[in-house]
């Protein structure tokens, strides 16, 4: 017997399945850092991928810091820095519209690096593409954007490279770890020596002309000059008056007199 106001029961239908929570990424742990541009220096070389690369300086462009103006504006700032020897790497040196920067977003803003730098969500970790970023930084000189380096820059880093081999040499029996110094070190070297025979071998050796004669020098000026370096004042006066000659004048005229009237002497003599 059925009963009496019983309400119709629904039989429903499978829902559909849950999506998938989606997995907020942690930020990298890293501070942020303003925009920069890439600067160049003649000096300034190092050896990295196993190539002799410019060592490049990063030039903030934050704002009211190393002489960009509060609004941003460099082009002044970049002036100062090329005074000083630098040369600005472009941006968009590789071609409209590329940039060797990158941005991340981070804890609180931004942080600019550059293209072959790696940075991890959730981590302080800064990774680096070695070799790809050594043969974009060689290729600035081989496009000529910057000149190759010169001899005394490689030169000066073979000089202190060698006395830090030396030095770590004399340690390496008490340390046996710093072998691994030494071996990269050596390593360097052998880059900066071939990069020096490099060098060497395209300059140019100018062929010179043997410069003229000194002319004689003048036996009166020798002989004035001898007088003023090995007599006084007081001395000369003395001599000239004793000559019967004119005692006016400073030290070195008066011995000009004398040995103007010595070799006028000789010569009557003769």
């Amino acid at each position: 017997m059925a009963r009496l106001n019983q309400p119709d029961q629904l039989t429903g239908s499978i829902p559909a399945p849950l999506a998938e929570p989606i997995e907020k990424q942690p930020l990298p742990r890293l501070a942020p850092s303003p925009r920069f541009l890439l600067l160049a220096h003649p000096n300034r070389w190092c050896v990295s991928g196993g190539k002799l690369i410019p060592l490049l300086k990063r030039f903030s462009l934050e704002p009211g810091v190393g002489g960009v103006d509060k609004a941003g504006n460099y082009h002044n700032a970049i002036a100062q820095q090329e005074a000083r020897g630098w040369t600005l790497i472009p941006e968009a040196v590789d071609g409209p519209g590329t940039s060797y920067l990158r941005v991340d977003k981070v804890q609180n803003g931004h942080r600019f690096r550059t293209r072959w730098e790696v940075c991890y969500n959730g981590s302080t970790r800064i990774g680096s593409k070695t070799e790809e970023y050594a043969e974009w930084a060689c290729s600035l000189v081989e496009r000529g954007i910057i000149r190759p380096a010169p001899v005394y820059a490689i030169e000066g880093m073979i000089e202190r490279l060698e006395t830090s081999i030396a030095n770590l040499a004399n340690k390496v029996h008490a340390v046996p770890s710093l072998q691994i110094k030494i071996d990269a070190q050596e390593a360097d070297l052998l880059v900066l020596r071939a990069a020096l025979a490099e060098i060497e071998g395209e300059l140019q050796p100018t062929q010179g002309a043997a410069p003229a004669a000194l002319p004689e020098p003048d036996p009166v000026d020798l002989r004035a000059t001898e007088l003023h370096s090995s007599h006084k004042k007081a001395q000369l006066v003395e001599l000239a008056d004793q000559l019967g000659l004119s005692t006016k004048g400073t030290a070195k005229t008066i011995a000009q007199r004398i040995a103007e009237h010595e070799l006028g002497s000789e010569d009557g003599e003769e």
